[in-house]
């Protein structure tokens, strides 16, 4: 317990990243970017062959930790709801720790900031999000984000593990 209070090894930052379980596992990985809010339209027009209507994917990962469709302010879940039922695959949810660093959060008896259980975890969750892993956390020096390696090494594994499933 006092390891968890001084903050675990595993959260902090390395030198080199490791090498992501996603580009050796003979997956193909599709990176996707969208600036805006409405992440909706990007998925079918990348992730969903407009021919065949065949997916492209086996599992979503994504690491924009806000609703799916309208982001923080405008959220339409049943948008998003359809948007997945029509991927029909495993949604998982990546998450910065943005609202406060490792250290409060492994010290704060609410677990998250109330603000972050609210846009980045409850959210993604009311569209469908499976799990919520978090992938980077917040200098308290700095601000800037760090990657958690060890965490996106097991968020990589469970997209992983999560697209064989669904072959």
């Amino acid at each position: 317990m006092e390891q968890v209070k001084q903050g675990h090894p595993s959260m902090m930052p390395k030198e080199t990243p490791p090498s992501s379980s996603l580009n050796f596992s003979g997956l193909r990985v599709i990176p996707l970017f969208a600036g805006g809010l409405e992440f909706s339209g990007p998925i079918e027009k990348y992730l969903i062959d407009p021919i065949t209507k065949k997916l492209f994917v086996n599992s979503v990962v994504s690491l924009n930790g806000f609703a799916l469709v309208g982001g923080p302010s405008k959220q339409d879940h049943p948008r998003a709801i359809e948007v997945l039922m029509k991927l029909d695959v495993p949604y998982t949810v990546a998450l910065p720790l943005v609202f406060q660093t490792t250290e409060e959060w492994l010290n704060n008896t609410l677990v998250l900031h109330p603000i972050q259980v609210a846009l980045r975890a409850a959210l993604p969750k009311l569209d469908g999000g499976m799990e919520l892993i978090f992938f980077s956390r917040r200098d308290p020096r700095t601000g800037k984000s760090h990657a958690l390696y060890k965490w996106v090494e097991q968020l990589c594994t469970r997209a992983v593990r999560w697209a064989r499933m669904k072959k």
